[in-house]
């Protein structure tokens, strides 16, 4: 086989995402290119505080109905107006919590009325895929929760009883960033602007042991099978060490290391951690903003 005629690696420093990975889907199809999405996972995930998530579900308290009967009625200072979701962990996390209560209860009320904010595409999809109505998950667009943040203050009603917007559960991951509960309910908003945030922790994560070893190794047999070149695509900082390393190594050799980054974030990690720039910075958190950086680099 020639070096022209093999697929080209896309490594994926990821948790393969069930029951469907939407960049395994996006790249495996795109017309006229051959990529070959490899997943090698960089932590370790476990879910907590589901039964906390599934109380306040079975208890009817998340629930987005503007303005009719049942909003009324549960128009109380314990009731979620929303859901915020802003990562494919926590997303599978709630798919979990759903299977629980899909074994004794009819969660499809929950699911047509509750209004989910989420940041970017595949999140968006994720979560419609879990059965909530599309028209109810808003935020697609948004590349980041510096985006997200504004546009919930903009869409989110306020509440009758307590004269504000209504309260939102976040679920999230142990560790997280500032800035949606900051500009939600940050000082300088005044108070009926502000959105009161409940936060769930509902996954717990810590860098893999086995990851460092694995990817060496990936690299390694891509460059012994003669690939010219290979994507590698970073989605947290905890993976950025061994990436650099490999890609120095091989700045004179073979095979090409190509690097990618979802999110202005951990771009700039990497610039400032490592002093180096990446090939590609994803616009947007998703396959497709991931391929048009790939697409433009390449022309």
């Amino acid at each position: 086989m020639s070096e022209t005629s093999l697929p080209v690696p896309l490594v994926l420093l990821k948790t393969k995402s069930v029951p469907k990975d939407p960049y395994e889907e996006y790249f495996s199809e795109l017309p006229g290119y051959d990529f070959t999405p490899i997943f090698v996972p960089v932590m370790n995930h476990e879910m907590v505080n589901l039964d906390q998530v599934e109380a306040l579900i079975r208890g009817g308290n998340v629930r987005s109905l503007h303005g009719n009967e049942i909003a009324e009625a549960k128009d109380e200072p314990n009731h979620y107006g929303g859901i915020i979701i802003t990562s494919q962990r926590a997303v599978e996390a709630l798919g979990a919590v759903l299977a629980r209560l899909r074994a004794d209860c009819d969660v499809q009320t929950f699911l047509d009325t509750t209004i989910v904010y989420v940041v970017g595409p595949a999140t968006g999809k994720a979560v419609t895929e879990l059965g909530f109505r599309p028209a109810n998950v808003l935020g697609s667009d948004c590349g980041s929760g510096a985006f997200l943040a504004p546009f919930i203050l903009e869409t989110l009603e306020v509440s009758r009883a307590s004269g504000r917007r209504r309260r939102l559960l976040f679920l999230t991951g142990e560790t997280r960033s500032d800035v949606i509960p900051s500009v939600l309910d940050g000082g300088d908003l005044k108070e009926i602007d502000r959105v009161e945030l409940h936060e769930i922790v509902v996954y717990k994560t810590e860098k893999a042991d086995a990851f460092d070893g694995e990817f060496r190794s990936i690299i390694e047999k891509l460059e012994s099978d003669g690939h010219p070149r290979c994507w590698v695509v970073v989605f947290s900082a905890m993976a950025c060490k061994e990436v650099i390393e490999q890609r120095r190594r091989l700045e004179n050799g073979p095979m090409k290391v190509l690097l990618a980054t979802i999110g202005p974030t951990t771009g700039d990690y990497v610039r400032r951690t490592f002093n180096m720039e990446p090939d590609v910075v994803a616009p947007k958190p998703s396959p497709t903003g991931l391929w048009e950086g790939i697409k433009k680099q390449s022309t």
